[in-house]
């Protein structure tokens, strides 16, 4: 059965303490122009950490939405790229199996093409911009 409309979070990944502001507003933006042309996705949350790399899962906000995720609030997560989930790619393809066993559907708004295709080739991808 299709859902009318889909209880999706934002997550917001930004390293660089410098640019925290900048980074966080540009990945809103993005995704905020994303969701314009979806109708049926409502936001109900953002996740953000802010200064956390993305080379550990450790990240005080990230595992806040793997609560929510757990206690069944979260239908979509929605990033700028799957980065901003983890650049270990060993770490993210749990998160996305995570995601995917709580039939929690992730939506990367672009990707980088070799990162893309290296998911694909571990069967992880039902296509080059959603999980779930």
């Amino acid at each position: 059965m299709k859902k009318e409309n889909y209880k999706a979070v934002i997550y917001i990944r930004v390293a660089c303490k410098e640019a925290i502001n900048d980074e966080i507003m540009e990945q809103k933006e993005l995704i905020n122009r994303y969701l314009k042309t979806k109708s049926n996705i409502k936001v109900s949350d953002y996740y953000i950490d802010d200064g956390y790399s993305g080379t550990n899962l450790n990240r005080p906000a990230f595992k806040k939405m793997l609560q929510d995720i757990k206690n069944n609030k979260i239908d979509e997560v929605i990033v700028k790229d799957f980065t901003r989930i983890s650049r270990n790619y060993f770490d993210l393809s749990k998160c996305i199996e995570n995601f995917k066993n709580n039939n929690v559907k992730i939506i990367s708004i672009y990707n980088d093409t070799k990162f893309q295709n290296k998911l694909k080739k571990s069967y992880l991808l039902k296509d080059s911009k959603e999980v779930g």
